[in-house]
């Protein structure tokens, strides 16, 4: 029986090695550290192509089978996954460039305080939660995905926060990302299923945590 796994590890693995790869992410994938990951993943893995897709889904995809990797920012419960964290990421706030905010080098929680929030709860990593009672934002306005959370943001609605990856991957025409000095840090993770193993899942998972060993400073 252990002969019979081992050939099929091997053989999974000789499989993996000629294909494609496909991660999803919800609104970045990683920052500014995706450029160099993608350049290390064509160095170590010439015949697989490495795709990043972009989904709305909590868990990326992973359960349609459209992707094999999924890059999160929140806790995933669904059992069939595995978790891996993978670095954390600052919390950087997005304003309108009007607002009298985008002058300041950063910010601190309690500048969210009085104001209107854009938040995703379906794949964001802002909650209420964040803050105390006495220094939550006055309003939330819920929105589906970044790009009509920057469009709230640019015209003056309301005012955002999420994570460094977001300001590096997402620059837009009317917003300013300043860091939130005082936010606490956002995990970062992989997920993919348990059950599953693949050579290639493991190598990109072992070039993720070292791009993040590699520069954990923030934007």
């Amino acid at each position: 029986m252990a002969e019979r796994d081992e050939v099929a590890l091997l053989e999974r693995a000789a499989d993996d090695q000629d294909g494609e790869l496909r991660v999803s992410y919800a609104w970045s994938a990683l920052g500014r550290r995706t450029v160099a990951l993608q350049r290390q993943w064509e160095e170590t893995h010439p015949g697989v192509r490495l795709i990043w897709v972009q989904s709305n889904s909590p868990a990326g995809g992973l359960a349609n089978g459209s992707v094999e990797v999924a890059v999160v920012r929140r806790s995933i419960t669904d059992s069939r996954f595995a978790t891996m964290l993978i670095g954390t990421e600052a919390r950087y706030a997005a304003v309108a460039t009007a607002d009298p905010l985008s002058r300041r080098r950063f910010l601190r929680m309690s500048d969210f305080s009085g104001r209107t929030i854009a938040v995703d709860q379906r794949t964001g990593t802002t909650t209420e939660d964040l803050w105390s009672d006495a220094a939550r934002p006055a309003a939330v306005r819920l929105v589906q995905g970044v790009d009509e959370w920057l469009t709230l943001i640019s015209t003056g609605q309301a005012i955002g926060m999420s994570s460094e990856a977001t300001a590096a991957q997402n620059p837009r025409p009317g917003v300013a990302y300043r860091p939130v000095r005082d936010a606490p840090p956002i995990p970062v993770f992989l997920v993919f299923w348990k059950d599953d193993p693949s050579v290639l899942v493991a190598d990109f998972t072992r070039l993720a945590r070292a791009a993040f060993a590699a520069d954990q400073t923030p934007l």
